[in-house]
């Protein structure tokens, strides 16, 4: 047994930090105010080799009123994207959101609750890893924590971990 840290970065823009941030939604109100689902996935399709920034995604599904409430089967299709949907508590997919961020290079979306999504823009922690003879570790992901996944929460400037976020909405509530 031993121990590895990892310290993974991606990319991702913000609801209120573009060009987009005034344009109004299907539901009346600005990206800025609401439009956390269409940048939470604009950073996704950006993840997979497109180049639309929240505007453009916005511009793409308002035709059809896609975007508010956001449609994901209905996004996902237009940009050729698999719906890759979990459900459960953190226990059950803190691994898979491991794998995405530091093997896959690849943010994932979090509903954090009251209408709101994140999308994981890093890692960092320290975990335990199990090391095979033939090179492959294995790090035990029951260690992580939430506080060791980035966010970059759409609306917000000042949250950046997920467990900042959770106890933002929880406060909400």
């Amino acid at each position: 047994m031993s121990f590895k840290s990892y310290n993974e970065t991606l990319s991702n823009v913000g609801q209120n930090k573009g060009a987009w941030a005034s344009d109004n939604t299907s539901c009346g109100g600005t990206m800025a105010a609401e439009g956390c689902f269409v940048t939470a996935f604009a950073n996704l399709v950006n993840a997979h080799g497109n180049s639309d920034d929240p505007g453009d995604v916005l511009n793409a599904l308002k035709p059809n009123r896609w975007d508010c409430p956001f449609a994901w089967a209905q996004a996902g299709t237009l940009y050729s994207l698999s719906n890759n949907l979990m459900y459960g508590d953190f226990d059950t997919v803190k691994g898979y959101i491991f794998d995405e961020i530091v093997n896959n290079n690849r943010p994932v979306i979090i509903d954090v609750g009251g209408k709101h999504t994140v999308t994981t823009d890093g890692f960092s922690g320290t975990l335990t890893v199990f090391p095979e003879p033939d090179g492959t570790v294995y790090p035990d992901t029951s260690q992580i924590t939430t506080d060791m996944i980035h966010i970059s929460d759409p609306g917000s400037n000042y949250r950046f971990t997920l467990d900042e976020t959770i106890a933002h909405t929880a406060a909400r509530m």
